[in-house]
């Protein structure tokens, strides 16, 4: 699916690598407004090196923010990949809207843990 991405209402928008494009455009629109509260970012890469606008996403979330690295182990990140025991610990309401985008592979396993926890599949927006 190509240019699916489209902002809607609050959430938690999951990217990989540069999965994260699409959603830095939504992302400064609503930080320029000051509406960006209410949402939370996950971002994972292989590592610190893949980061895309890391400082500025930083700046933006604050606290929203979880920077995962699957492949290397840096203090103050969690290094660890994004499956259904992650989503489990670390999203408390399902009943919200989820944004997903990177890899076909990444955002198919995201999106059917998503829904397996009861994710609403009107809540779904994803790009890969």
């Amino acid at each position: 699916m190509f240019g699916a991405i489209h902002y809607e209402k609050p959430g938690v928008f999951i990217a990989a690598g540069t999965g994260i494009t699409p959603f830095l455009a939504i992302f400064r629109d609503l930080y320029k407004l000051n509406k960006l509260r209410g949402n939370r970012l996950i971002f994972v890469n292989k590592t610190s090196l893949d980061v895309i606008a890391g400082q500025e996403l930083q700046q933006m979330f604050r606290k929203d923010f979880i920077n995962i690295y699957t492949r290397e182990g840096v203090i103050g990140f969690q290094g660890k990949r994004i499956d259904r025991n992650f989503l489990i610990e670390n999203i408390v309401d399902f009943n919200q809207h989820f944004y997903v985008c990177g890899p076909a592979d990444f955002v198919e396993v995201v999106i059917e843990n998503l829904k397996s926890l009861g994710a609403s599949v009107d809540s779904l927006i994803f790009e890969s």
